[in-house]
């Protein structure tokens, strides 16, 4: 069994401190007087309340509070159980103080309360309180032992009776004079012999008696029929009601069982509903709103409309490029030329192309003519006048023109190239092509125009059409994205199968609620016919156990009719058997009732019986008990030496490496420097550890249901360092093989010390 958690409300000067426990090793670490003894003590009383006298319990009630109280959880071989513990003071008004107690079990798994009216250590240990305390409760040693006397009387009184407190021998005088106050021994005295004396004197009584008359003996008779018949009707009725009583608490057990079934139905339609609204599926979006819903519908009639209209668009431009295809030919002629403006900038250039290339092809000619003129002048100059200065003057006016000819030659070579370069970009070869070309699409331009228009405004129609619907395909997209919807090749399609989804989520949410409305219902039904049932009763009735075969096979009906009948019955007895011993009581005023001394005679015959039957226990107990008492020594004084010396021989570093308990318990050690040596002489120190040493071997005889966790209260102010590592280590082993142990200390020794021994939990308090 381990501690797994401690809550004290109120203990003495401790409030409201939680302590969680690890599983092997705790050190709780505190000042002097933080309030370690006062844990210790606390543990104690959560196992088996308050000892000692009323005054020696008043030290752990708050003057706050006027009560000492707290809980544990503690988990006994996988099983997990709360233990409240409550001690509440009061003041009468005569000014005395009483103290009222209240402990219960409750278990963790279902909540019910066990263990009625037991103590824990009781149920989970298997042994009283001072067992506990004289073995795995060690407080502070000092040089005090278990109960004041020395170790060897301590450990033959627990293990005889359980109790350190109980002396063997002080038993044995208190049965010896229990014996002689039943009988002396020469048989003329004690309380046997006073009761024989009187049964001699109601047998003679009894012989006087029996002279009376025969109405007494009637009526008795009378009486003692009705009173069997009495008590045969009130022992059926108890049992009718009894058995109508655990049907009723059967049915209240059946009804509370339908109940968690009814509300398990109901939180499983509170969770169904928690996660329709959830919507973890749908990436936190509430599709089952119907406002997300209205949004999709509005989203896909928005996508349905820009689709028709983006399809009416392209079937307005499907028809003009219909319309333009039957004159495609004139449409090239168009295209080629551009739009309208500039088909006329296009005539507008070639016409100032075609009188510059004019101008130009003038200016050659008169050039050309001219410097032919002036080249023939030139000619015969040279001829016939050569040192003539106008010879010179015709030759340079000659080269002029020369010039001027080839600067226009190649203008208009480029003019030309220009030319036919444009004229390749409408298709014509020459300028003629590209004049003729313009004239065929002048003749036709009213129809071309408008078709062009047509043609234009058409495709703007599809292209805002299409990015109308763009911008709601992206709508619907992202909307359906963002709430997890699963997208289909068409969004129109996505949209539907969304929207379908969403009014099926809307439709179990409201199926959802509808029936969680009507199993709240059915639950508050349950629970306002239980609310008929005090909590005393209620409890009661859900922790016992029932034949469930047997109450279904009951007929309620014939029960509740035969408990009728006997309440009528068992009344008309009554009042006849009122009337009987009236009569007997007027005839029995003047005369002795045989009966009365009879049965004065049979009690005295019994309590002679009952007190020989004690007499002659006390004589067989006293007897066992003196054998057991030597058997007991040579059965069980080698287990506690040979534990005892092996926890020794640990605790001692080997030192000592055994411990002695003889016939009369008592103690002797050996070490390899001294041999045998009584306890007496040992120092503190080592006392010390021979004490734990005992405890612990004392712990493993007596703890057969479960071993409890070891508690020290600075058991270990006296040892040294070395054998303080051992202890710890030793107790560590405990610890790994199941035991759980709890160590308060004032100081870090043992903190220092564990960090070298393995994990540990600590606890720190302060003043």
């Amino acid at each position: 069994m381990k501690i797994e958690t401690l809550f004290i409300s109120s203990f003495g000067k401790l409030r409201n401190i939680k302590i969680d426990m690890g599983e092997k090793m705790n050190i709780v670490r505190g000042e002097n007087e933080a309030g370690k003894s006062t844990i210790c003590n606390f543990i104690r009383f959560v196992f088996y309340g308050l000892a000692g006298r009323a005054e020696e319990k008043l030290r752990y009630i708050s003057w706050q509070t006027s009560s000492a109280g707290g809980y544990a959880v503690i988990n006994d071989d996988g099983k997990r159980y709360r233990i409240e513990r409550e001690v509440i003071c009061s003041t009468g008004i005569d000014g005395k103080t009483s103290l009222r107690e209240r402990n219960a079990i409750f278990d963790l798994e279902n909540g019910a309360q066990v263990f009625h009216g037991k103590n824990a250590g009781d149920v989970f240990f298997g042994v009283p309180a001072d067992v506990f305390d004289n073995t795995v409760y060690i407080g502070q040693l000092g040089e005090n032992r278990v109960g004041g006397r020395t170790l060897a009387e301590a450990a033959e009184n627990i293990l005889f009776s359980g109790s350190e407190t109980v002396n063997a021998k002080r038993a044995l005088k208190r049965l010896d004079d229990a014996r002689v106050m039943l009988l002396y021994k020469n048989k003329h005295g004690g309380k046997i012999f006073e009761l024989e004396e009187k049964r001699y004197e109601l047998e003679l009584k009894l012989q006087a008696s029996q002279k009376a008359g025969g109405d007494v003996i009637y009526l008795e008779g009378s009486c003692r029929n009705l009173s069997t018949k009495l008590e045969s009707a009130k022992a059926r009725l108890e049992s009718c009601t009894q058995t109508l009583d655990t049907y009723e608490r059967y049915s209240v057990k059946k009804l509370f069982a339908k109940r968690r079934e009814e509300d398990a139905k109901r939180r499983e339609l509170e969770a169904l509903r928690d996660k329709i609204r959830s919507a973890d599926a749908y990436n936190g979006v509430h599709v089952y709103e119907s406002e997300f819903i209205e949004k999709l519908e509005d989203i896909s009639k928005d996508l349905n409309l820009a689709s028709a209209r983006y399809e009416t668009a392209k079937a307005a431009k499907a028809k003009a490029e219909r319309k333009a295809a039957d004159m495609s030919e004139k449409i090239d002629v168009f295209q080629r030329l551009g739009k309208k403006s500039e088909r006329r900038d296009i005539i507008v250039n070639r016409i100032e192309d075609d009188n510059a290339s004019a101008k130009r092809l003038a200016k050659f000619s008169v050039g050309f003519l001219t410097a032919a003129l002036l080249t023939a002048i030139a000619t015969v100059a040279v001829y016939f006048i050569t040192t003539s200065p106008l010879a010179f003057t015709v030759l340079a006016a000659t080269f002029l023109c020369l010039v001027g000819m080839l600067i226009t030659a190649i203008k208009r070579k480029k003019y030309i190239k220009d030319m036919l370069k444009n004229c390749a970009v409408f298709g014509c070869k020459s300028y003629e092509d590209f004049k003729k070309l313009y004239e065929i699409a002048t003749r036709d331009e009213p129809m071309m125009n408008y078709l062009e228009e047509e043609l234009v405004k058409a495709a703007d129609d599809e292209v805002l059409a299409q990015e109308t619907l763009d911008r709601e395909n992206t709508t619907a997209v992202m909307t359906l994205k963002d709430a997890g919807f699963e997208l289909r090749a068409r969004t129109s399609e996505s949209l539907a199968e969304a929207i379908s989804i969403c009014r099926k989520e809307c439709a179990s949410l409201e199926k959802a609620n509808l029936l969680l409305g009507e199993q709240t219902k059915a639950v508050n039904d349950i629970d306002d016919r239980l609310r008929a049932y005090d909590e005393d009763y209620l409890r009661s009735a859900l922790s016992a156990e029932y034949d469930a075969e047997q109450m279904e096979s009951l007929d309620v009906k014939a029960l509740k009719r035969d408990k009728d009948f006997l309440t009528g019955s068992i009344s008309a007895m009554t009042e006849k058997l009122a009337l009987d011993e009236k009569s007997l009581a007027v005839l029995l005023a003047t005369t002795v009732r045989p009966t009365e001394v009879s049965e004065e005679l049979k009690s005295v015959a019994h309590q002679i019986d009952v007190l020989n039957a004690k007499y002659n226990a006390y004589k067989l107990a006293i007897e066992s008990i003196e054998n057991a008492s030597g058997k007991l020594r040579d059965g069980i004084s080698p287990k506690i030496s040979k534990t005892a010396s092996r926890i020794m021989n640990r605790l001692s570093l080997g030192k000592y490496d055994s411990i002695g308990v003889d016939n009369e318990f008592s103690l002797s050690f050996t070490d390899d420097a001294s041999g045998t040596r009584p306890a007496d002489l040992l120092s503190a120190g080592t006392t010390d550890i021979v004490y734990i040493a005992l405890r612990l071997a004392l712990m493993e005889i007596l703890y057969t249901k479960s071993r409890p966790p070891l508690i020290f209260d600075e058991s270990f102010s006296r040892t040294d360092d070395e054998r303080l590592d051992a202890a710890l280590k030793l107790i560590k082993e405990f610890c790994d093989d199941g035991a759980q142990a709890v160590i308060f200390t004032c100081h870090g020794r043992e903190e220092h010390a564990m960090k070298q021994v393995g994990e540990y939990s600590l606890f720190t308090l302060k003043r």
